[in-house]
């Protein structure tokens, strides 16, 4: 990807966040952790809207990209931007993609972008997420969900166990509490805590089934011993 930035919007500093993306230089943002939307449209009264709904938002210009970094308000985007696209009479797509910490390397985010920018060329989906792209097999993609993201989801042995109970019981959360012997509540707010942190939504069955298909196929690294 040939690089040409444009500052839209910046509630940091501008300067900061392209030295971190292309230098990978010091953390710019004044949140501990932003989620980054991608849309494969520049237009600037577009862009008016996000950046009224995502206060204190950073929306940058790449090419022929927008790259929105907000805080997440864990909302569905979806009648969102289809409102926004029938007032404006615009035609565009959204990917709401990773999330972004001091522990994510620029290669890491411009990986991502480049991934996004591939699918929106052969999609239809008009709102997609991290999880869409595993969904469509889009190329070399599962290798990177697999190093930089599914290890947040799988991050230790606890964690493990419990979304593999969980799968096993089909989603049934009574279920699953039952069989760890966890209060209900407490799972639905260790299922939250992934969401919130990774964007992958175990919760919503399509996400699920394909984080489960995922698993399966890697069996020998996540299985019990």
């Amino acid at each position: 990807m040939n690089y040409k930035y444009q500052n839209f919007s910046c509630h940091d500093d501008y300067k900061t966040i392209i030295d971190y993306l292309d230098k990978n230089l010091v953390y710019p943002f004044k949140d501990k952790k932003v989620r980054l939307m991608i849309v494969n449209n520049t237009n600037d009264n577009l862009l008016s809207v996000f950046n009224e709904i995502f206060l204190h938002a950073n929306i940058i210009k790449l090419n022929d990209l927008s790259l929105i970094f907000y805080v997440d308000d864990y909302f569905d985007l979806t009648d969102i931007i289809m409102s926004v696209s029938l007032d404006l009479g615009l035609n565009f797509k959204v990917n709401n993609g990773i999330y972004i910490t001091r522990a994510l390397n620029n290669k890491t985010i411009l990986e991502y972008i480049s991934f996004v920018n591939n699918y929106f060329k052969i999609t239809t989906e008009v709102v997609s997420d991290l999880v869409s792209m595993l969904q469509n097999n889009v190329k070399d993609y599962q290798e990177y969900f697999k190093i930089n993201i599914l290890p947040l989801i799988i991050k230790d042995t606890l964690t493990k166990d419990l979304v593999l109970v969980y799968f096993n019981n089909d989603l049934n959360v009574l279920k699953t509490s039952k069989k760890l012997y966890m209060n209900r509540n407490s799972l639905i707010n260790k299922l939250d805590l992934i969401y919130k942190s990774t964007g992958v939504n175990l919760q919503k069955f399509s996400h699920a089934a394909t984080i489960y298909m995922l698993l399966l196929a890697d069996r020998t690294r996540y299985e019990d011993n």
